[in-house]
């Protein structure tokens, strides 16, 4: 999952180098910001591109490195802004989690190539000025 650095209170498995050998481990998540949502995590999907991350095929080296971006769960807070969810509502997320929302890319609707950086669900750090605790 994406991280806050240092941070701490939630409990995932992860690879901790390019062993790719999973363990527990303890990440901080940041509170929402006004236009996010936070999920409780039930489940999960882990494919090859999770092996490949976990393995340092793709240059991530960002580690831990909870695998397994296909998330459903529930949401559990809401931002001050957000409309369109509630708590207990039924989500699911795919492989990343935020853009920059400002450049061409994000403006054409194509979050994924956001030339400003875009947030992993896992392997990434949330960029600090996007409205979260980042220091955890």
């Amino acid at each position: 999952m994406a991280t806050i650095r240092n941070g701490t209170g939630t409990w995932a498995i992860a690879a901790h180098d390019k062993s790719a050998v999973l363990s527990p481990v303890q990440i901080g998540r940041p509170e929402c910001g006004p236009h996010e949502v936070n999920i409780r995590i039930l489940y999960c999907g882990m494919c090859h591109s999770d092996l490949h991350a976990c393995n340092g095929d793709w240059g991530m080296e960002f580690f831990p490195i909870a695998p397994g971006h296909e998330i459903a769960g529930v949401v559990a807070a809401v931002g001050t802004d957000v409309t369109k969810f509630a708590i207990g509502d039924e989500v699911a997320v795919g492989c990343f989690v935020d853009s920059c929302g400002a450049c061409g890319q994000c403006a054409a609707g194509a979050q994924n190539h956001c030339r400003n950086g875009v947030t992993m669900t896992y392997g990434s750090v949330f960029p600090a000025g996007r409205g979260h605790d980042h220091d955890g």
